[in-house]
C-alpha cells in the first residue's frame, strides 16, 4: 500500500492520506473494519476512510489526487461513485462547512479556444 505519511490533511491531526488503488486494496484484500465519512468544505467534499482494526491503529486516511494532495470532490455523485468502486457503498456525510464553489479556478484561455474549435 501506497500510504503518503508526510501530508497530512487540513481536517483531522491523525489524518494521513492514500492514494484509491491502495485505499481499495486495503479494503477488498482483507476484512478490515472501517467507516467512510464525508465532509464539506469550500467547494467540494473530502472523503475520509476511518479504520478500527489493529493493523491500521483507528487512523483516518483521506483520498489524494494524482498530485499527491487531498481530492476534493465537486459534487456527491462523483464522490458516491468512486466510494462504491471502492468497497464503501455506504458513508456519512457532514455538509456543516460545504460552501459551494469552484474546485479549481476559471480558464478563460481554454474555453475561449474550446469555443473557437467549434
Amino acid at each position: 500500500m501506497t500510504a503518503i505519511e508526510g501530508k497530512r490533511s487540513t481536517h483531522s491531526a491523525r489524518s494521513i492520506i492514500w492514494t484509491e488503488p491502495a485505499l481499495r486494496s486495503a479494503i477488498k484484500g482483507t476484512r478490515v473494519r472501517c467507516s467512510a465519512h464525508v465532509i464539506g468544505q469550500r467547494g467540494g467534499f473530502i472523503a475520509t476512510v476511518r479504520f478500527s482494526d489493529k493493523r491500521h491503529g483507528g487512523r483516518s486516511v483521506s483520498l489524494t489526487n494524482v498530485h499527491g494532495r487531498v481530492r476534493i470532490f465537486p459534487n456527491l455523485t462523483t464522490l458516491a461513485t468512486v466510494l462504491r468502486a471502492i468497497g464503501l457503498p455506504k458513508f456519512r456525510i457532514d455538509a456543516t462547512h460545504y460552501v459551494k464553489g469552484r474546485v479549481r479556478a476559471p480558464r478563460p484561455d481554454r474555453a475561449r479556444a474550446l469555443r473557437e474549435r467549434q
